[in-house]
């Protein structure tokens, strides 16, 4: 509820204060929101599967030292370490791969970001210069809207079938607005 509230009061105070320039950001909500999505999941989502391809060399290390006095006796040495060299690459390549992927998520959402905050002063000083608000209106509109979106894309991560049912909606939107042009 109070996740709904802050969306709900960000948009109305947003609205409120400058209508033009609300309303021009609020188009640009749902690519802030998955944005900011796609930033977030950069930053938590790949760490599973390095994890787990970490534990297992860290297995074959736990297992050398548990066991060193045998190792040692038995000269294979040579053979747990080709093991944990084999072990340790693993994961080198999973976080070569998810770095990218992280990367561009990261990037993707900090770019949205700016280009939006660009878009909300550029659009702002037009409002401005034509006396539809002043500078004060006009933070305030910028900074709840963005801010609004910035919630629900962090939200995103808390409900997996309130994200597919908000992907859906903005195709419907994109969709109902292109087709009506």
């Amino acid at each position: 509820m109070k996740i709904v509230s802050v969306i709900v009061g960000g948009a109305v105070i947003g609205l409120v204060s400058c209508w033009r320039l609300g309303l021009a950001l609020i188009a640009c909500v749902p690519l802030l929101s998955l944005g900011n999505y796609f930033k977030v999941r950069s930053i938590k989502g790949f760490a599973t599967a390095t994890r787990k391809a970490y534990e297992k060399s860290g297995v074959v290390a736990a297992e050398v030292i548990e066991n060193a006095r045998t190792v040692y006796a038995l000269r294979l040495e040579n053979k747990f370490l080709d093991r944990f060299v084999a072990e340790i690459l693993v994961p080198e390549k999973i976080g070569k791969k998810d770095g990218q992927v992280s990367g561009a998520g990261y990037g993707y959402g900090e770019c949205v970001q700016l280009l939006v905050f660009a878009f909300g002063f550029w659009y702002g000083s037009q409002n401005i210069k034509n006396g539809y608000c002043d500078i004060e209106q006009m933070f305030l509109a910028i900074m709840c809207v963005i801010n609004t979106a910035l919630v629900i894309g962090d939200t995103l991560h808390i409900f997996p079938d309130f994200q597919q049912a908000l992907v859906r909606i903005f195709f419907f939107i994109f969709y109902f607005f292109y087709f009506m042009n």
